[in-house]
């Protein structure tokens, strides 16, 4: 409201200065020039005031000027600056504005030109940019330059933060020039704004057929045919997967990818809205081959699962006969199962996946499974030096305490406290810490038996 208030205040004190009157209110008549200035001269400068004040209203509405007919135009415009830079301040005042338009539109349209022909050299070379990104390129790098084309040319269009004249840059509030000279659009049906319509519908419908063709032919390098779709669904034959029995999940995801790049490379530089019905199809043919990647993903998943867990059920065989071989083998095959589940949420698969959780728990386990060998490896190692060298002063006790650490530790990690095999380590210590109470009370049974027998033997020698 305090916008429009100073654009009626603003019109109103143009019609003052023009008419010479003193006041916005009643008819006043203009007082006599003392000294005789020559109304001529007046009439002339009022001519140009209104001269400059049309071009500048022209400027901004002109529907058919070009960067050419702007720049002549600007060459014609700085020729008469000369002839009113001596006049009055408001005719100077006004020429400089309608310069300033000129100026500022003849911006807009030289950099919506290179624009525009930037998009145009993309369509041109969309084969080999799509080509490009089958191969690997980055969709967002290999065309930057032609995205978002349709977007400028929908800000390009003049819009009003008020809604009044959108559209219509020639009415916009002239108040704040400077602010308007940044921010004031073409006018509606531009012949700017109608050329890069058309190039966008031609470059559009391009883009969709293009991209949709190669699409599908690298989805046929995977998938089974429509028409053997068809007729395994006429003759009721349960199809689980529609990827073809040769392909590996690596290479159904790499095709994944390629399709994937290829409609992001369409929508962006090729300036598809996603209501082509190309586009559709195109969306339709990537969630396909996603759904399809990461079904094979999850497989995969569960396969290497599967192996690393009957793996280590042949170590723990050999651990029961070999316990020094400690845990190292399951904290190897946790890890490893960890890099398969890690790979297998990066290509997408769900957390809430059966096979993720699944994996998730036999890490989990494999992690508590190699702490309770570890600890029973330990607890050996203490046994076969009791053994050899006998008791020694609390070796067992520690031995015990750095079994508790790395349960300790594990918990730490996220091993849940209740696992059965964190709880078996650490019945292994408690075990372990017995044993150090009976192996001292054995020593010194042995200890004060041989002292009464060398007593024995000492005794008798001496009779």
């Amino acid at each position: 409201m305090m916008k429009i208030l100073a654009t009626q205040l603003c019109a109103k004190l143009n019609a003052l200065r023009k008419t010479g009157m003193d006041c916005a209110s009643g008819s006043v008549e203009a007082p006599q020039d003392p000294d005789g200035e020559n109304k001529a001269e007046k009439a002339k400068a009022n001519r140009q005031e209104e001269k400059f004040g049309s071009l500048l209203q022209a400027t901004l509405g002109d529907k058919n000027d070009t960067v050419e007919s702007i720049t002549k135009a600007l060459e014609l415009m700085n020729a008469a600056m000369d002839e009113v830079c001596g006049a009055r301040h408001a005719t100077a005042c006004i020429a400089e504005r309608a310069l300033r338009t000129m100026e500022a539109k003849l911006d807009r349209l030289t950099a919506f030109r290179t624009r525009q022909e930037k998009f145009a050299a993309c369509c041109l070379n969309r084969e080999e940019l799509l080509q490009a990104v089958v191969k690997g390129a980055d969709p967002m790098e290999i065309a930057a330059d032609a995205m978002g084309f349709r977007r400028f040319v929908a800000h390009a269009l003049h819009h009003c933060p008020f809604g009044l004249h959108n559209g219509k840059p020639q009415d916009a509030d002239k108040t704040d020039f400077d602010g308007l000279m940044n921010t004031f659009g073409l006018p509606t049906a531009h012949i700017a704004l109608k050329t890069a319509e058309k190039i966008l519908k031609q470059g559009t419908a391009g883009w969709a057929t293009s991209a949709l063709r190669i699409a599908r032919l690298l989805s046929l390098e995977v998938l089974i045919s429509e028409e053997e779709k068809a007729e395994r669904r006429a003759k009721r034959i349960f199809m689980k997967s529609a990827a073809k029995a040769s392909v590996t999940e690596e290479n159904m995801y790499e095709h994944f990818l390629a399709v994937a790049r290829i409609n992001l490379l369409a929508h962006k530089a090729g300036a598809m809205k996603g209501d082509e019905e190309e586009a559709v199809h195109l969306d339709a043919l990537e969630k396909e081959l996603k759904e399809e990647a990461l079904a094979l993903s999850a497989d995969k998943l569960k396969e290497e699962t599967d192996k690393i867990v009957a793996k280590d059920e042949d170590v723990a065989e050999e651990c029961v006969a070999k316990p020094q071989n400690g845990g190292k083998a399951a904290l190897a095959g946790s890890e490893q199962l960890k890099e398969f589940l890690n790979s297998a949420l990066k290509k997408g698969v769900e957390l809430r996946h059966d096979t993720v959780m699944r994996a998730r728990l036999i890490i989990t386990d494999l992690q508590a499974e190699s702490i309770r060998r570890d600890a029973k490896a330990m607890i050996f190692t203490s046994d076969e030096e009791y053994r050899r060298k006998g008791w020694i002063e609390d070796a067992a006790t520690k031995c015990a305490d750095n079994v508790e650490k790395m349960v300790a530790k594990a918990i730490k990690n996220g091993i849940p406290d209740a696992h059965p095999k964190l709880t078996a380590a650490y019945m292994a210590s408690k075990e372990l810490r017995e044993q150090e109470g009976f192996r001292k009370r054995e020593y010194h049974v042995e200890k004060r038996k041989r002292e009464k027998e060398e007593v024995a033997r000492l005794q008798a020698a001496a009779k």
